[in-house]
């Protein structure tokens, strides 16, 4: 007797300290596009505080990001392939392309008095999202999510040591080339599958292997140290790409320290469920220049004391009220999508396309000792960027990469050397 995919779903008990990490990450994601749709601010800010603060809100969307895909990674790592959750995400998006274009055209209408056109192709582009970008994360979320079952494969096969390496090889061209060659083919925004898929290998190296990380105290030192080494780096020009190795070592260290957190709230999870829609919502073509522009209308404020508790203010309702929407969503239009896909035919045509797929049995590798290796990496990798770059500041001379090389192997070589001794020992 095959079980409704509605039961299957429903049942699992969702972690709330992940939850409470979703919401935590589409605050950050919202401040982000808060600070890249405001007209006219950066360039009218007076106060040294106001700049500082707009900055790290317009910056703070790409820790958000990694995030989500971290969190990609750590779960689809151990779970099957379901077409069902692929069709509730299209269901959802498109339930959003309806309502934000009746929303356009009601809002042209109110304010003109005439119902606005659109041609064909601005059409066309709003009902084929995946294709043609209009939400650009959700385009690489679906293509990861389907490629997901053969990237679960790779990792079955890899042990510990091998997947340490594939993770520092991805890590060299990913994250560090492009960290101090800025003008590199990694920046292009076609490569943004590339780099979810580096970032789901280390979420789910961190569910394979957690004993890696059961230290709370290096996990939250790090979560701290890699925050400073942030707020440092953007007060002295660090460029703001997703990928750049200090943005990536900050939202890993804020996943684990998240882990490590022990939370169960029904109202959490309630909320978190509801963290896509709020990214559909508030994040596209209709509402955004609309949202911070006329309804916060944040400009108004640009140098007042006002400025920052607005933009905060501003950034919660935005969460608050697009989730209240999404919620009714869920309550009214949800179940019907269910009570037509577990009909018996079309379950059973769904099930036999998750037969289709690689079915991943992926597990840690057996008898492998624990360690803390992966965390004093990062710490030491951080750091030691953040004085390369400090360095170069200082002498006015671009020999940040060199610099970096050079002390990094030479870091690696002496890491190496103490082990040897001890084993030795």
């Amino acid at each position: 007797m095959n079980t409704s995919y509605s039961t299957e779903i429903t049942t699992s008990v969702r972690q709330s300290n992940f939850e409470l990490l979703r919401i935590f990450s589409m605050l950050m994601i919202i401040a982000s596009h808060w600070g890249w749709w405001i007209v006219g601010v950066p360039t009218t800010l007076e106060s040294q505080y106001h700049v500082i603060f707009h900055t790290f809100f317009r910056t703070f969307g790409q820790v958000g990001v990694i995030i989500f895909i971290l969190l990609s990674g750590y779960f689809l790592c151990t779970s099957k392939f379901k077409i069902i959750s692929l069709l509730k995400l299209l269901e959802q998006v498109f339930f959003y392309v309806v309502f934000l274009l009746l929303f356009y055209y009601l809002q042209g209408y109110i304010n003109s008095g005439v119902a606005p056109t659109l041609g064909i192709s601005a059409i066309t582009d709003w009902f084929t999202p995946i294709s043609s970008g209009r939400w650009w994360f959700f385009s690489c979320y679906v293509a990861l999510y389907l490629i997901s079952p053969f990237l679960n494969r790779l990792i079955e096969r890899l042990k510990k040591h091998e997947f340490r390496l594939l993770l520092c090889v991805l890590f060299l061209f990913v994250s560090i080339f492009p960290s101090f060659f800025v003008l590199t083919t990694a920046n292009d925004a076609m490569q943004n599958m590339i780099i979810f898929i580096f970032v789901y290998f280390i979420g789910a190296y961190i569910r394979l292997y957690q004993e890696d990380f059961q230290s709370k105290s290096l996990c939250l030192f790090g979560a701290v140290l890699s925050l400073v080494i942030f707020v440092i780096g953007k007060k002295i020009g660090f460029i703001e790409y997703r990928y750049f190795l200090y943005v990536i070592i900050l939202s890993v260290f804020i996943f684990l320290t998240f882990m490590h957190l022990k939370i169960q709230s029904r109202v959490i999870n309630k909320c978190a469920k509801s963290t896509f829609g709020v990214y559909l919502l508030h994040d596209n073509a209709v509402v955004t220049f609309w949202l911070w522009n006329d309804v916060f209308a944040i400009q108004n404020f640009a140098n007042t004391p006002w400025f920052i508790p607005v933009s905060i203010l501003s950034v919660i309702v935005t969460f608050i009220v697009c989730a209240l929407i999404d919620y009714i969503r869920q309550l009214c239009f949800e179940p019907i999508l269910m009570s037509f896909l577990n009909r018996n035919k079309i379950n059973k045509v769904l099930i036999h396309i998750d037969s289709r797929m690689p079915i991943n049995s992926v597990k840690a590798e057996e008898n492998t000792q624990s360690d803390n290796k992966p965390i004093y990496l990062l710490l030491f990798i951080n750091a030691l960027y953040l004085l390369c770059k400090l360095i170069a500041i200082y002498l006015n001379k671009n020999i940040t990469y060199k610099l970096f090389l050079v002390i990094f192997i030479a870091g690696i070589f002496a890491i190496n050397r103490i082990e040897n001794k001890g084993e030795e020992c």
